[in-house]
Order: C-alpha cells, then structure tokens, then sequence
C-alpha cells in the first residue's frame, strides 16, 4: 500500500493496522504509485498545494489572484504562515474556499487525483462517468474530479482502494504527505524502517526543512499543506537555481560550464576588465545548452577578468585569472624531411608550437632551431611551421637521417631524427566554404561588379599529412573545372588550370581560388582533381538573379519645411516580395523632384536607408519614382515656409533662487529657442551690432519687472558674445521677462510679436535659510596649489520648504578655517584655485598614503553655524584609474567631429580618419577618456602596438585598414597599462 491508499485505522478490518510502509502488511490492494523519476519528481515541490484546491468543475475559468487579506479566517494568524500563504497565492499554487481560506480543513484522496495530474503534467479528458462505483458523477461535490482520477488511472499512476471503489473522500495524513514531499525531495533511500512507519518519512522530510511535526496519523490540514508546499517549492527553486563556473580554456578563449542546461536565448554574457568592457569575438553554446564558450579577437594580457552571465534569473559573477601565454608544447609533423620541388639540396621539416592550452600558435612563436645536416635557411632562428636545410653542393638522398632540434627562450624542447622523404605532392584537396567579408556562403548576386571580393577556401594537404598552401605547387598538382563560365569562374581559368592565392582568415594562411567573370543567374560547378591520387573536390558556386526594387511606395510626411531635409517614408520590395533595406537612386530608372533634390542615404549607425527631400522650396512638390520594373510612384508633399526664430520657451540650466547680492548669469546657453512649427533651433546669434549679414540676426533682451528686488546689469541682451547678469537687489520676487528680437540688415533690432517668455526669480537673505550644508567632493591630491587637482567647496543654503539657494564665497557670507596645514581655501586671490580646496605639504602619518583633514564652514548668516566638512587627501601619485568613452571627438574651429560615441561600446568614425594605424591611434586618444583616481582627465598615448584591430568586415581581400569603406565595421581593444577597452568602430 502507498502513502495515500487511507487515512485512518479501519476496525473493521480482520487486521487493525496503519496505513504501512516497508514490511508492515497493506490493508488494500491498490494504491497511489509516485514515479520514481527525480524529475518528475521534483515537479511535485511546486504543485502540492494545488491538491488543496476547492472543488470546481474542471473547465471553470480560474479566479483572479488573492491574498491573505480577501479571507475571514486567516484574521489575525500568525505572520510567517499568513505570508507563506501569500506567496502561494501569489504563484497560483493555492486557493480558498468562498470568503475563508479554510486554514484547518483537509486535503482528500479525490484532491489528491488532482494533484497528480497537475504534477506529471497528463491529459485530462472531459469524462463524466467514472469507472469507480463510488465516484458518483451526479454529486457535484466529487463529480469535477472524475477526469482526474480517470487520467491518472490510465496513466498507472493511481488505482482505487479496491478494484471498484477509490473512497474520493477519505482524508490524507501528515506521514502520507511526508511520503509524498520525500519521494519528490528524491530521498526514498534515506527512509529508515521505524515504528510506526511514519516516522522515517517525517524525520527525512524535516531534515529537508519540511517541519511536519511527530503526529504522521493526525490528518493533513490545509496549513500542514501550505508549510509543506512552500518549504517543497523553496527547494525546488534551489535545486533549479542556475551556477556557473568560469575557465580559462585558451589564449583568446573562456568557458563558462552551467550545473544545468540554460535558456540560451536569455543568457547574456559580458566580460570585464577592471571597469572596462572586453570586446567578445562571439559566444557559442554546446548542444546541450551547458557550456559557453566565450571567444575573444585577440589573445588576453595577464588580469583578472569579471566574467557576469545575466538573463537567467539570479546574476551569475565569476573571475577568471589570466596568464600570459607562453609556449609549452613542441611537436614535429613526422618523421620525414621532404625533398624541396626543383633543388634536391633542401628539404623541409614541419613543426607546431603550443601554448598553455593546447592551441597551435605555430604562427607567432620564434624558435632556435639546430640540424645535423647543413645549414638553416635563413639563420637558426625559425618560424611559421617549418625548417629549411640546405645540404650546400650535395644532393640530399632518399632515408638519410638528420637529427633537429628545436628550443624556446623558455626552454621548451623537442628533438627528432628525421629521414629524408621523397618530393611532396598535393594528395588531398577539399574546397572548404565560400568566403567574402568574414562569411562564409556569402550569396552572390548577378550583376554583382564586385565578384573579385568572393573566393573558395581551400584545404590541400600532401601525402605526409602537411598542409600545402604554396600557390606554386598547388597551381602544378592540381586540375581545375568550371562547368559554367558563363555564370561565374574562378582567377586565371584556362585548360584545366587557374590561378591560385592566399589570404588570411581569422588569422591563418589559406589558399584560395578567388571568384571572377561577369556574374549571370545560375549555377556553375568548381572541382579540383589531384594530378598524383586522383582525389577530387567539387563545390556549386550559385549566383542569384539580381534584386530589383518592383514596388515602391512612399508616405507623406508630416512636416516638410523649405531649405531643410525632409525624411521621406517609404517601403521597397523586390521582385521575389522581399523589403529592400538599403535602395539607391541606382535602383530605379528614374528619380525626380519638381524641387530640390532626392538623395538616398544609408545610416550605417542604425543600419537603415533615407530618403530624403533635400532643399526643396515653398509651395507643391511633386515626387516620381519610376522602378527597374516601369511601374511609377508619384507623392505630392505641400512644403510649408522656412523655419525661423519664433519664441522664447523656457530657461535651463540655472537657479531661479538667489542670495541677496548673489548673481545669476543668462547667456545664449540657458535659453531655449523655437521655430513657429514649434521645434528647438539655434537663432542665428547677433553680435551686438545691426551690420550687415547673410541672414537675420538675432538677440533676447532680459528685463526685471520690479528692479528693486533683481537688477539687471547694464548689458540688457543676450546674443552670440553678450551674457545677462541678474543680481539680487532685495528680498522677494522679480518677473523677468526675455524677449526675442530679429534685425534685419537695414532696421534696428525690433520684437517679435509673441516672441517673449516670463518666469520669476527669487531673492532670498540669510535670515530665510533654515540651515545649510557644506561638501567637498573627491580626494584632494597633494600635489601643490593645483587648480587641476584642488576640489569645489560648495556651500548651501536650505529654505524652508526645501529649495536650495548656492551661497557666494565671499567673506561676509562664510569663512573657512583649516585645521590641517597643508590644506588650503583660496576665496580670491587666485582665480585659478578661488573656491577650491588645495593641499601641499601635508603632513601624512608613518608610510600612510591618504588621509582625512577637516575645514570648518562658519556661515554667517541670521545666526551663525559652523559645518566641520572632512576633505580626504593623498599623494598616491596620479594613475588611470578607468577608461571610457567620450561623447565625441571634434578637432579644428570651428569644431569638426571626427569620431562620435553612437552608444555604450560603439564608435563611428569616417573612412578618412580610420584607414591608417596612426589615424585609429588619434581617434582612440580623442575618444578615449582617460581618468585617474582623483576623477581627473588624462591625457594619455596609445602605442599603435598597443592598439588592436579585429573582426575587420571590409570586402577588400585583403583584411586591413587601408581597405576600410563606408559600412564596414572593426573592433578595437585598446590597453595602456593593465586597463582595457574594448569598442566597435561603425565606418561611416
């Protein structure tokens, strides 16, 4: 018998006995079968309470959710249950009964059918007549469970107390619902033989934090149920909850292993050094969704490195100690010197170096290599995978022995006997992928003028095992076929042989066949043969018809103005129905405008096309597009007047509150301007004169309504060089009023009409500050009477209803007194360092490098206060502390932009600025911010060296800067130190 077969002893029974477990005797001869399954097991710890659920029918729509207070009953229970309860309420793992939550009632055999179908997830039908005789479908208080027991019937996952009857309404008791929470808790085999045989399965579930006390006869009540199901759910929570550990597995590689599989659409995983980002080269999760594997474009300097996964719920943070590579591993390829093609006085001896982590780094380690035969082509330092060795006047012969030997500045070695081995011949071949601007299967396009961009990467190896890239060899061991010229062929094609080449991809030699002719729609088959095995390689080269903008609609937009630029929206499809992302006026047969002009114009920062009305003058504009496909397009766009100064709007950027004798300054930077269609624009700034210009100039002359409380200085205007200062006359309030003003070349300048805006500025005295506050912010570095490293002492007055008024440091307002020598407030008398605090010569304690000095603030105000403010000081010499990017890089006056941050981790940059070494490294110090402890910029210098360019897009065959165009995109990690930034450079 299992744990939900009865509830209670039954004297009428010819044995009296319990409910029995283990070798106790079953007074029924079926019985509730839990699965053995830990994960269906584990399902149970979330869905327990649901066995506790009222009695609806099956198909009633669930109710909406509730908490502890919506019931009578749970008035006034205690705390840590009323907020269990709450929170399965909250899951919908619960619900009550009416208006109570029926706290002290019990869970029944038929709820517990229910509870077993919602936990293994079965097929509930929509029965209404049960196949047990006590199951009365015309009772409506056991009816609704008849799918239930029914499903979990069929499933052999439940059966009747006999072979006709299942007693729906029997209760379950705490040591049954022990049973349960223990086999779901995956602890069936910790369960001792016990007397009675609750016991064990009460002691287990409490050593699992599921409390059911010592009584497992007494009868489950709903609050049993509900510290069992939270405790069972809080488990289940934990054993699901994601961890992760974090391994350097390579030179540009890390792994991150999960105890579990993750949801990898969800998983977001970023690295950091220090503060600073570390640009990834891509992740890549494994079938079973346990393992990442974070790539990086270059090899990582020595750091610790923070590795955060997030998106899975709780963050997940581990750091990965980095050591510099080093060679560790040296491997010749065989046994054999091969015989040099054409000069039998040479042979060549392949090798592969590897680091720490088992990676060939064959490529970028230098040896010291030594022979027993000859000399070493080019000295004995070596590197690229192969040792040359020249016999001098005598010809190598066939199995001669020559003993090598390689050695690393660390000392890592290998040594070997070789013996020399007949000419190496391309044996092998495999064309690998097609290739264009790092993608592989690239599609091509008929028409496509750039088709020399395209190439089919090859794999040839000779009978040794070696890999041949050697274009010579490969061009005389190989045949080559094209079946289809007319739709593509490959460099030098001609009987049966073409022209061969290499390039660098991700960072290794390979050889290639780059793609030529004029490109037709269709397919055409490339095969290479191996003139000595016969082996042979065949790949489709499929060229797709060109796209062709079909339809093309456009949209009017809701504001054109005359003499700006005017977005213009549209949609594009091709003929195949497809959105065409980027056309251009190439794509049409013709584009044209009654007035201005229509441009195309890709953001390559947002990746999307404009079309754009540029110019156009007042009055109907009429626009036609005529597609390669002859259909036509027409918008008609009403251009409305250009846009000129209107109003003034608003104030920014300063107090409306000020100290009696205190001043506020208003200059062009503190006044918002809109045009009459009611966007912000910049008038064109007068100069204070009326002479003569291009345009009209523009001004805002500033007024006080009542002069005795705020008067205005004797300069009443703002304009391009002129600033309005506002001082605080006497206590109270003054309407100022800025006007906007036009002149034209032969007027003064005169109003516009609506053009002003009035706001109010407050006078305050001391007597209305409430209180006030002082504060330095930063460390202040030791370093003399430094305005660079000195730090604002701002002090405050508070108003009684919260507004904060800044106090002039002036002596009649406040005095400062230093208790530290060495730490200094400069009020006037240098305006560099006036308002700063500054420290020289302080006197630190023992080899202390930092530490605190206090100023005192005594405030003269209605009554006087002193404000002790602690300013932290050191001489720890200044050093980068973070790296980050600038807003922008401009150069020249007027200013010009040569690099601008687009977002966190993105850079654009024109073409023009980025296409040498030296260029990136003045766009990496121009955009780069640099700022040491003491939150101060620095002007640093990028090494080129130090200055890495990965993951170059550029559709040149050769991957590099010079070939950078509009659209293409590279990362850059730049280092100064052991601080690392890592962004990506958007070419525009």
């Amino acid at each position: 018998m299992s744990e939900l077969s009865s509830n209670k002893e039954r004297p009428n029974l010819k044995n009296k006995t319990h409910d029995i477990q283990g070798g106790e005797k079953k007074v029924m001869k079926k019985s509730l079968k839990v699965l053995a399954s830990a994960t269906l097991a584990f399902s149970l710890f979330a869905s327990v309470a649901m066995a506790a659920e009222t009695t609806p029918a099956a198909t009633t729509a669930p109710a909406a959710v509730k908490t502890s207070k919506d019931f009578k009953d749970l008035a006034g229970l205690d705390a840590a249950l009323t907020a269990k309860i709450d929170a399965l309420l909250a899951k919908g793992y619960m619900d009550g009964k009416g208006d109570n939550f029926d706290v002290t009632g019990n869970m029944t055999r038929a709820e517990a059918a229910k509870l077993v179908a919602k936990i293994f997830g079965l097929t509930v039908g929509t029965e209404t007549t049960s196949s047990f005789k006590d199951v009365d479908g015309t009772d409506a208080s056991i009816a609704w469970s008849i799918p239930f027991i029914e499903a979990a019937k069929k499933a052999g996952i439940i059966d009747g107390m006999t072979d006709t009857t299942f007693a729906p309404k029997d209760n379950v008791t705490l040591g049954q619902l022990a049973t349960l929470l223990v086999k779901g808790f995956g602890k069936g085999a910790d369960v001792k033989t016990t007397t009675p045989w609750y016991q064990g399965y009460l002691d287990v579930a409490k050593a699992n934090n599921v409390d059911l006390g010592t009584d497992g006869a007494k009868l489950a009540t709903r609050a049993d149920l509900v510290v069992g199901s939270f405790a069972a759910s809080a488990a289940v929570e934990a054993a699901q909850a994601v961890t992760a550990d974090f391994k350097a597995t390579g030179a540009k590689k890390f792994t991150v292993t999960f105890n579990k599989a993750v949801d990898t659409s969800k998983a977001v995983i970023a690295v950091k050094n220090g503060t600073n980002a570390v640009n990834t080269k891509s992740v890549t999760f494994s079938d079973d969704k346990k393992t990442a594997t974070v790539e990086f474009p270059y090899a990582l300097a020595a750091a610790d490195y923070t590795v955060s996964v997030t998106g899975l719920g709780k963050d997940l943070t581990g750091t990965v100690k980095v050591e510099a590579e080093k060679v560790t591993k040296i491997n010749f390829n065989s046994d054999k010197a091969v015989l040099v093609r054409g000069d039998l006085k040479k042979v060549k001896v392949g090798y592969k170096v590897f680091n720490q982590y088992n990676e060939e780094i064959t490529s970028s380690t230098s040896l010291t290599a030594t022979t027993s035969a000859g000399t070493i082509v080019g000295g004995n330092t070596v590197s690229g995978g192969t040792i040359t060795i020249d016999n001098g006047s005598a010809d190598f012969k066939a199995n001669d022995p020559i003993a090598v030997s390689l050695i690393h500045t660390n000392g890592t070695f290998a040594s070997a006997t070789v013996t020399v081995g007949a000419v190496a011949n391309v044996s092998a071949i495999e064309i690998k992928s097609q290739y264009q601007n790092n993608t592989t299967k690239s599609d091509l396009q008929a028409g496509n003028a750039n088709v020399g961009e395209y190439n089919l990467v090859l794999e040839a190896k000779d009978q040794y095992g070696n890999s041949v890239t050697d274009t010579a060899v490969l061009a005389s061991d190989l045949l080559v076929t094209v079946s289809n010229t007319a739709v593509v062929s490959v460099a030098g094609y001609t009987n049966n042989a073409a022209t061969f080449a290499n390039l660098t991809i991700d960072g290794s030699n390979k050889a290639v066949l780059t793609l030529a002719g004029g490109l037709t729609a269709g397919t055409s088959n490339v095969t290479l043969i191996s003139k000595s095995t016969g082996a042979k390689s065949s790949f489709d080269v499929v060229v797709k018809d060109s796209v062709k903008v079909d339809n093309f609609t456009m949209t009017v937009p809701a504001l054109a103005v005359a003499a700006e630029e005017t977005v213009i929206p549209f949609t594009a499809l091709d003929q195949f129905n497809k959105d065409v992302a980027h056309p251009t006026a190439a794509s049409f047969t013709s584009v044209n405008t009654t007035s201005g002009s229509i441009v195309f114009e890709k953001d390559v920062v947002a990746n999307k096309t404009n079309m754009k009305l540029v110019n156009p003058s007042k009055g109907t504009v009429i626009i036609t597009i005529v597609t390669k496909t002859n259909k036509v397009q027409q918008l008609t766009v009403n251009v409305v007047d250009a846009k000129v100064p209107t109003v003034v709007s608003a104030t920014k950027d300063f107090s409306t509150s000020v100290l009696k004798t205190g001043t506020v300054t208003i200059g062009k930077a503190n006044i918002v301007v809109k045009d009459q269609y009611g966007r912000d624009m910049t008038p064109n700034w007068g100069d204070g004169t009326v002479a003569a210009s291009a345009a009209p100039e523009y001004r805002v002359v500033v007024e006080s309504g009542t002069v005795g409380n705020v008067s205005v200085s004797s300069n009443v205007y703002v304009d391009d060089t002129n600033s309005v200062v506002l001082t605080g006359a006497a206590k109270g309030t003054s309407t100022i009023t800025l006007k906007l003003e036009k002149a034209t070349d032969t007027a003064a300048f005169a109003p516009v009409a609506n053009g002003s805006y009035t706001y109010t500025q407050k006078v305050v005295e001391n007597a209305d500050i409430a209180s006030y506050e002082a504060t330095v912010s930063g460390t202040v570095y030791n370093d003399g009477a430094s305005a660079t490293y000195g730090k604002d002492l701002v002090v405050t007055g508070i108003l009684a209803d919260g507004s904060k008024v800044t106090i002039p440091s002036v002596a009649a307002n406040y005095d400062v007194i230093s208790s530290n020598a060495g730490v200094v407030y400069t009020r006037n008398s240098d305006p560099a360092v006036a308002g700063k605090i500054t420290a020289a010569n302080f006197a630190f304690s023992g080899t202390d490098t930092s530490a605190d000095a206090v100023v005192t603030v005594v405030v003269k105000g209605a009554t006087t206060q002193t404000i002790p403010v602690t300013v932290k000081v050191s001489k720890a010499t200044p050093a980068i502390q973070t790296l980050s990017l600038k807003d922008k890089y401009e150069v020249g006056s007027p200013a010009v932009t040569v690099a601008k941050k687009e977002s966190d981790g993105v850079v654009s940059a024109l073409a023009a600025d980025v296409d040498t070494i030296g260029e990136l490294e003045a766009v990496v110090e121009g955009i780069v911010k640099s700022v040491d402890q003491y939150g101060v910029e620095i002007a640093e210098d990028f090494a080129q060296a130090n200055i890495i360019v990965s993951n170059l897009t550029v559709a040149s065959a050769t991957k590099d800067l010079a070939h950078v165009a509009t659209g293409d995109t590279f990362n850059v990690t730049a280092i100064i130190g052991s601080k690392v930034i890592s962004f990506k450079v958007i070419v525009k």
